[in-house]
């Protein structure tokens, strides 16, 4: 099991015991607004995204990572943070909180979690984002993480979409000071 922490958040696996939270969150239209082909109405559809969630955790080579993200002193769920393996060592991450708490430097943190767990642990050459062009909070997320905007592009359906994407080098490069060598061992 997949476990990692930031400041304030608990970053992990899914379990079954997450059922409930996890369709309070996954039922919710503000937070899945931006995110509809993910809404789980009913209970029995939220138990089929988690299983699937914790079904991918046990794959081997793993390809799909997807966290629940907690509240690292109430234990609260908060939201889900997770990325997608492409090509090589590339990786398409995505991420969504509990209404309540946009604004409070949550998703950056959690997103800045992810980033150093893939580019420490799984040695991950780059990550990118994307979101609707119109979800401007999710795309002001990928900016204050120090990600580069990439394209702008129409999805499927003909919606415009922003992509970012964040190197290796780049997020070493940008990390401030209080981070030492001792702490990025095999990579410089």
């Amino acid at each position: 099991m997949e476990k990692f922490f930031s400041k304030r958040l608990v970053i992990r696996d899914h379990i079954e015991d997450d059922l409930m939270t996890h369709h309070k969150l996954m039922s919710d239209k503000n937070v899945m607004l931006f995110l509809p082909g993910l809404y789980c109405e009913s209970l029995i559809e939220a138990r089929k995204h988690l299983y699937k969630c914790i079904n991918f955790a046990s794959d081997y080579p793993r390809k799909y990572y997807f966290f629940r993200i907690e509240n690292r002193f109430t234990c609260e769920h908060i939201g889900e943070i997770g990325f997608t393996r492409t090509e090589n060592q590339n990786i398409s991450a995505g991420y969504f909180l509990t209404k309540r708490l946009w604004g409070n430097g949550y998703a950056r943190e959690a997103l800045n979690a992810v980033f150093r767990f893939a580019f420490i642990e799984h040695n991950v050459e780059s990550v990118s984002c994307s979101c609707l062009k119109r979800n401007v909070q999710s795309e002001n997320v990928m900016k204050a993480c120090g990600m580069r905007f990439f394209r702008q592009y129409e999805n499927d359906s003909g919606a415009a979409r922003v992509e970012y994407r964040l190197s290796f080098h780049q997020w070493l490069t940008g990390q401030p000071e209080w981070i030492s060598p001792l702490q990025i061992p095999d990579l410089l």
